[in-house]
């Protein structure tokens, strides 16, 4: 995403990093006692939480709370709509700075690099791939 603001000033690219972090933050809370999920999977989970709220307005709307329900949060019974709020508004913040069309591309090709490695997906159940149970 930073080369998205190359062009920009030291500020916005502070802040841009500053947006991230707190991105970050926020999902290994969610996270709580999967905490200890690998950086990739941390990651691709920021990534999905882009992806779901790209294009927040001022309300989350229903598909984006189901979205985040099933895959940005553990279980749908552990959604916090508060969280989700905040999730929303870094996420907003990130597209202003990096812009809309910019963040749509960036979005896409790294949601096709995360699929292509299998071992950075946090639940494969989410990702929309079958996976088996072995004891």
């Amino acid at each position: 995403m930073l080369g998205a603001v190359d062009g920009q000033n030291r500020l916005v690219k502070h802040e841009l990093c500053a947006a991230l972090k707190v991105l970050e933050s926020l999902v290994r809370c969610i996270e709580g006692e999967f905490s200890h999920l690998a950086d990739r999977k941390v990651y691709y989970r920021m990534l999905m939480a882009v992806n779901i709220f790209k294009n927040v307005k001022e309300k989350i709307s229903d598909v984006e709370r189901e979205q985040a329900q099933s895959g940005l949060f553990p279980t749908a019974e552990q959604y916090v709509e508060e969280t989700a709020y905040l999730v929303a508004d870094v996420v907003s913040q990130i597209r202003s700075f990096v812009g809309l069309k910019q963040l749509h591309e960036i979005i896409a090709s790294s949601w096709s690099r995360a699929r292509s490695h299998k071992e950075a997906l946090s639940d494969p159940v989410h990702a929309g791939h079958s996976f088996d149970v072995h004891r």
